[in-house]
């Protein structure tokens, strides 16, 4: 008798996303996601991408870690006088995008922007190991340095200066919340059919929410390939990221399968496919990282 291959059991992701099984308020359906991603495994569930504009419509984005969220608003700290900082003074507005690929969902906020109260930022920045707050001291956020080795130096002679005594919280560096408008709610589901839900903020009543319909366009990632977590970490890790592309093409096509974190380390092969067009692709695993809303 010949064996027959195992059926996977079913995954844990793909299941229906209904309006009469949310909750009424989108911050409580977001704690709830939120818990079960770091349930899941989720190496950072509070890592976060805000997208910033200036004053003139020119978007930018990058990876943050969301410190807080409750009533009030996602909250997440940085220098003023960083590329972010200075257009959210000019044009204070975000997005914010949660991705937790193990469990195939989505969150999307949308806010507006305040910075937060002074004596919330000194008490997060007293929470955190001194060697960060030094390095929040010695660097001047998104400004051209001369080198590394610049850097360094600024935090040496501020750790010797400040080696027994506390660091002063730097003037121009804080918080900012964003006081969410709309939250939608995006659960992968088969045959690329997902589930969106809109909550959006009501003057006189609260929240409606509203289910929009899909995008159907292609993706490839370790839900797409079948991989559950547990396959996928002999084969393809589940968080694991690629770009590839053609030296002979005008653009680059890429597929995450997690969201891209900072620090990763990546190798590069060269392929020769069929053919005399040459081809070059990046793979690049993400580092493990600290799970809980921590300094």
């Amino acid at each position: 008798m010949t064996d027959q291959p195992s059926t996977p059991s079913e995954p844990p992701y793909g299941q229906p996303l209904r309006e009469g099984d949310v909750d009424a308020d989108p911050v409580r359906q977001f704690a709830a996601w939120f818990k079960a991603a770091g349930e899941a495994g989720v190496s950072a569930p509070e890592a976060v991408a805000v997208a910033t504009a200036s004053a003139d419509g020119a978007p930018s984005v990058r990876m943050v870690l969301c410190k807080q969220f409750d009533d009030d608003g996602f909250v997440f700290f940085t220098n003023y006088d960083s590329r972010k900082g200075a257009e959210l003074t000019e044009n204070p507005r975000a997005a914010l995008l949660f991705h937790w690929e193990v469990l195939g969902r989505q969150v999307r906020i949308d806010g507006r922007v305040e910075p937060v109260r002074p004596e919330e930022t000194e008490r997060y920045v007293r929470s955190r190991p001194k060697g960060s707050q030094i390095s929040a001291l010695a660097s001047p956020q998104s400004q051209v340095v001369e080198s590394r080795a610049w850097l360094e130096q600024r935090v040496v002679e501020l750790s010797t200066r400040y080696e027994s005594s506390e660091p002063p919280i730097p003037s121009r560096w804080g918080g900012f919340r964003v006081i969410p408008d709309t939250f939608e709610f995006w659960q992968h589901r088969a045959d690329r059919l997902h589930d969106r839900l809109r909550y959006r903020r009501e003057p006189s009543h609260g929240w409606t929410i509203d289910r929009l319909a899909p995008s159907a366009t292609p993706r490839t990632s370790a839900i797409d390939r079948g991989l559950t977590p547990s396959r996928s970490a002999s084969a393809v890790p589940a968080w694991a990221s690629s770009v590839s592309w053609s030296s002979s093409a005008s653009s680059h096509v890429a597929s995450a399968a997690g969201p891209m974190m900072s620090s990763v380390s990546c190798r590069e092969r060269r392929t020769r496919p069929t053919g005399s067009r040459r081809s070059r692709r990046r793979r690049c695993p993400a580092r493990s990282a600290v799970r809980t809303i921590s300094p």
